[in-house]
């Protein structure tokens, strides 16, 4: 059956240049990751009744299903059921069931569909809302609907609880930081201060050809950070050849930090992740800059942290540079001054660290076999696979 055939679908409008302290949450774009990690819609912007009647919003019901329809959300694949009445923005679109069908099934329907699929021009995102309707949709009865939607609502809790404990352990870090070292724009605490410059040394990465072919090596790029702090598993870095193989300079170390660079995504630049290679050759992207400790006062898990504090990175990169900043460089790193605390008590504070990563890593483990079963469950129920008195 035919998604029109059971369901409205309608775009969002456009944003209210003005916003009030109560009243009914506004949903953008962007914030679709936060709710569907747990972020409440009473933490979203506000509209007032006046500020909606002003500006002719029209009110979501609960039980919507959203999804991006425009811009570069339209890319992901978030589908988000929201809980209570919101007003939407116009990069958004909502599908309201009718009563005879259950909202949750169809939204892990719409999940495992993907509507980015519908995108037929990638240079500019946009998914059209007559295609949309003429989704087909497997529909059995009302009671199966329940059954599939119970099962994929239980996996789904589950690495969504692994995704909560990953921030735990993230929040965790942070609080142990500002513990015991305060904070690191006011260094309250008196901590001397030096210049990275004179705490190691950086080196620009790699630049090479994908027309390039002979010697293969892996290259960690700027698609490579994620969310990571640390890189220690190399199995999803891929290789690259070249036609020549890197000279030594060019590879990484154990401990080695490396900076986002350049990207296109303002958000990115700065990041920082520390590196693990062992044995193993691995270079770094032209959109990287390494850092290699070279001074016995610095832990460099101590640093890679406070690199992490948004607070700080915000402080030192705004200097001469702006809110847009496009890229950083070798001179502007060297030039940072960093709060310096003694040795040990970086020391202590990255054991401290070293054990919430391990617990971290045994989360993210546990996320991945919780995807993986998801994404299993998703492709039988839509293959009639999950319930047995069910056949597409």
């Amino acid at each position: 059956m035919k998604l029109m055939d059971i369901a409205t679908v309608v775009a969002g409008q456009a944003a209210p240049k003005e916003f009030s302290e109560d009243g009914f949450s506004f949903i953008r774009a962007g914030h679709l990751e936060e709710l569907l990690s747990g972020v409440s819609l009473e933490a979203l912007p506000k509209v007032s009744n006046e500020i909606a009647k002003k500006n002719r919003l029209k009110l979501l019901p609960k039980n919507s299903i959203l999804f991006a329809k425009s811009g570069m959300s339209a890319k992901k694949n978030r589908i988000y059921v929201n809980e209570q009445d919101a007003y939407f923005v116009s990069h958004l679109a909502a599908i309201q069931p009718s009563d005879k069908y259950e909202t949750r099934y169809l939204a892990h329907y719409l999940s495992w569909f993907n509507p980015s699929n519908l995108i037929l021009d990638e240079a500019y995102p946009s998914i059209r809302l007559e295609d949309v309707n003429d989704l087909e949709i497997p529909l059995p009865d009302l009671a199966t609907q329940q059954k599939i939607a119970a099962v994929l609502d239980k996996a789904d809790e589950l690495r969504q609880y692994n995704k909560q404990l990953i921030e735990k352990y993230d929040a965790l870090t942070q609080s142990l930081f500002l513990d015991m070292f305060g904070d690191p724009v006011r260094n309250e605490k008196g901590w001397e201060k030096m210049k990275l410059g004179n705490l190691g040394f950086f080196k620009n990465g790699l630049n090479y050809s994908k027309s390039e072919k002979g010697n293969k090596i892996k290259v960690i790029g700027v698609g490579d950070f994620k969310n990571y702090v640390e890189i220690k598993n190399l199995n999803h870095i891929t290789y690259i050849e070249m036609t020549e193989h890197p000279k030594e300079d060019f590879l990484l170390k154990d401990e080695d930090l490396l900076f986002v660079r350049s990207n296109g995504n303002k958000e990115l630049i700065g990041r920082c992740l520390i590196v693990f290679v062992g044995s193993e050759k691995v270079s770094y992207s032209g959109f990287c800059i390494r850092f290699r400790k070279n001074n016995p006062l610095l832990n460099v898990i101590y640093l890679v942290q406070l690199f992490q504090r948004k607070e700080f990175k915000k402080h030192i990169f705004r200097n001469g540079r702006g809110a847009n900043i496009q890229n950083i460089n070798q001179e502007l790193l060297s030039s940072i001054e960093i709060q310096l605390p003694p040795i040990s008590f970086q020391n202590e504070f990255a054991d401290r660290v070293q054990l919430i990563e391990q617990q971290k890593e045994l989360a993210q483990q546990a996320l991945q076999k919780s995807e993986e079963l998801f994404n299993s469950l998703l492709q039988k129920a839509f293959k009639g696979e999950l319930v047995p008195e069910y056949e597409v």
